[in-house]
């Protein structure tokens, strides 16, 4: 009822506001309400596009994993850190660490663009993990980018996860 309510009213609106609104005597008004006038009707059609999501949703069933663990997906975690606190970051390690996933095929990696060596510490004492070393702000995003672990692991696309909150318990 809202959705064909909410369609009344904005078809409406799209109506008046294409035969209405328009001022063809001034070139730079008409200019500007022809430019305001797209973007209303992008975000109209987008309204729309919405409604028929809502109204068709897809129902997808969950596949599940094969009984054989060997051929599960490995899971890497991607812990990034910007000037946080480690306790901030060791509860998220310990807890993505608690995830109910084989170990082996479980990986945890530290992002820490602050270079702190307490953090390579930390890394090292829970069983390593990725610590990419400080770079000139300039140069960090390139030299990320380029890292052959990072290249195979985003190419991989397999689960990634950017947290600094506690995961859930069970990802199966």
């Amino acid at each position: 009822m809202l959705i064909v309510l909410s369609l009344t009213v904005s078809c409406r609106y799209i109506w008046w506001r294409y035969t209405s609104t328009l001022n063809w005597d001034d070139p730079v008004s008409l200019v500007c309400g022809i430019i305001l006038l797209f973007a209303e009707t992008y975000a109209w059609v987008v309204l729309v596009l919405g409604y028929f999501q809502v109204v068709w949703p897809l129902n997808r069933q969950p596949v599940p994993l094969p009984e054989d663990m060997a051929q599960w997906p490995t899971v890497d975690i991607f812990v990034p850190t910007y000037n946080e606190d480690l306790n901030v970051v060791k509860n998220t390690i310990y807890a993505s660490q608690g995830i109910d996933w084989p170990k082996d095929k479980l990986n945890i990696w530290i992002l820490d663009d602050g270079g702190r060596e307490e953090f390579r510490q930390f890394a090292k004492d829970v069983g390593g993990a990725l610590h990419r070393p400080h770079h000139p702000r300039t140069r960090q995003s390139r030299e990320y980018q380029q890292r052959p672990e990072v290249r195979q692991r985003a190419s991989s696309c397999r689960f990634l996860t950017a947290t600094t909150c506690r995961p859930a318990r069970s990802c199966r």
